[in-house]
Formats: structure tokens, sequence, C-alpha cells
């Protein structure tokens, strides 16, 4: 993966909040999926590699979550991120894929 740039969390939801969009999906193989209201913006971006999905993840989940994730291949949690605000977070195992959804909070 040399030369590929580091995917961070922060330009993540820089991003998101940039598109005014309500949600991002992400899983490996895929570029991020934005999306403003349930409906689908614009494919943009490289395609996600298994090690950028569990960074993002590992840097935004707590080891709770990250051990109920393994034991039950779904969890789900709320995080706040400084300037960003409040997301909620829904993980999955598929097929041995994780597959991450964070959505803005709708109180912010």
């Amino acid at each position: 993966m040399s030369g590929m740039p580091e995917v961070q969390i922060d330009r993540m939801l820089e991003h998101l909040l940039r598109l005014n969009a309500t949600e991002v999906r992400m899983v490996a193989g895929l570029p991020p999926r934005f999306f403003r209201a349930g409906r689908p913006l614009p494919l943009s971006g490289r395609d996600l590699s298994e090690v950028d999905v569990d960074r993002l993840m590992r840097c935004i989940t707590p080891e709770p979550a990250q051990a109920a994730l393994i034991e039950h291949a779904r969890v789900a949690f709320s995080f706040r991120l400084g300037e960003f605000g409040h997301f909620d977070v829904e993980l999955e195992m598929i097929a041995g894929m994780l597959a991450m959804v964070i959505r803005r909070r709708g109180d912010e």
C-alpha cells in the first residue's frame, strides 16, 4: 500500500459536513458513499482497502464496542469528535468484511 495516502477520520467527517451529507457508508473495495436525506451523492475518491476501513473503525470505536463487534458481528455506538459534532456509528461484519456507517446526529 505504499504510495497510497492514508485515510483519516477527520478528513472523512470534514468531507461529510462540506457535502451537507447525513451519512457516509464505508466498505473495502468501494469509495466512501455519502448520502443526504437517504439519497446517494455521486461517487468520488479512491476505493477503500480493508486496512483503511479497519483503521477508521479503530480510531473512533471504544474497546468495549470493538470486543462486542468480534463477539456479535454487529455493534452500534455514538461518539463526538471535537468541532465535527456527534455521530452515530453502526459496524457490521458481512462475509468477513467490515462495513461501517457513520451518521450525523440530528440534534446538532
